[in-house]
C-alpha cells in the first residue's frame, strides 16, 4: 500500500515518540511497518518470527491494526518482539510511504537508513547490513 511521502533521511531524528518509544535505546532498532490490508504484508508476517530472537537489534513491528488485532496476531504467530498499533493514524507521520517498509534507527534515535521490504530476505539483508555498519564503528562489543 502507498501513503503520502514523508520519509526521514539518514541522520534525521526518527519520531519514536509517536510510537510510544523512548528516543535513546541500548540497541539499534529496526522499525518495520505493515498494513493488515496489504496482501503482501500478510504473507510476510509469519516469516518475521525469527527476527525477534536477534540480540544485536530490537525489532519493532508497527501495524495499522488495532491493539486487539495485534494481540491476536502476536499470539497466533508466536511473536516475541514488540508490536505497536498505529490504527487510525497516518503512516506518513512516521515516515512510511508504502508497506512493508523498515527503518534502521541508531542508539540516539536517528535514522541510519530505510528500505522497502518486498520479501523477508530484504529485511534480513537490511538487518545484516546494519550489523556490519555497527561493527564497523564499534558500537557493539
Amino acid at each position: 500500500m502507498h501513503y503520502n511521502l514523508n520519509e526521514f533521511r539518514s541522520n534525521q531524528p526518527y519520531p519514536l515518540n509517536l510510537l510510544g518509544l523512548p528516543t535513546e535505546a541500548q540497541q539499534y532498532r529496526i522499525v518495520c511497518a505493515v498494513s493488515l490490508n496489504c496482501g503482501h504484508c500478510l504473507q510476510l508476517l509469519p516469516q518475521f518470527k525469527p527476527l525477534g530472537s536477534n540480540f544485536n537489534f530490537e525489532f519493532v513491528l508497527v501495524t495499522d491494526g488495532t491493539e486487539e488485532e495485534n494481540k491476536s496476531i502476536k499470539e497466533q504467530l508466536g511473536f516475541s518482539f514488540h508490536m505497536i498499533s498505529f490504527a487510525h493514524q497516518n503512516f506518513s507521520d512516521i515516515g512510511i510511504s508504502f508497506t512493508p517498509q523498515a527503518y534502521l534507527i541508531d542508539l540516539q534515535g536517528n535514522v541510519v537508513q530505510n528500505k522497502e521490504i518486498r520479501q523477508v530476505d530484504d529485511l534480513k539483508n537490511f538487518w545484516l547490513k546494519g550489523s556490519e555498519m555497527i561493527d564497523d564503528v564499534g558500537s557493539i562489543s
